[in-house]
């Protein structure tokens, strides 16, 4: 079984979601604003669109209209350094306890 959570967070400009390592997957929609991914440790995916992979030590900006899916293990942070609101939709896929 999996447990599935669905969020949507609103950053404001120069704020961020603190780095983690995540438990699961990580799927991020970028409704406004421009995301900055942080990616210390693990490997992520920009849109499908795109075909462009992300991997440890390496940081992307994801536009609005675009995504990202951050691998399970991963450690990352999601960051607004714009100067106006960042707004995502945050999906999570991990196993159930």
């Amino acid at each position: 079984p999996l447990k599935l959570a669905l969020g949507r967070a609103t950053l404001a400009p120069r704020s961020e979601l603190s780095l983690h390592q995540t438990s699961g997957i990580e799927l991020v929609a970028i409704a406004s604003g421009n995301l900055s991914l942080v990616l210390p440790q693990g490997s992520a995916w920009l849109n499908p669109l795109v075909h462009s992979a992300v991997t440890a030590h390496e940081f992307e900006d994801v536009p609005a209209g675009q995504g990202v899916t951050v691998a399970s293990g991963a450690t990352v942070a999601y960051r607004n350094d714009g100067s106006s609101p960042l707004v995502a939709l945050i999906v999570t896929v991990e196993p159930a306890a």
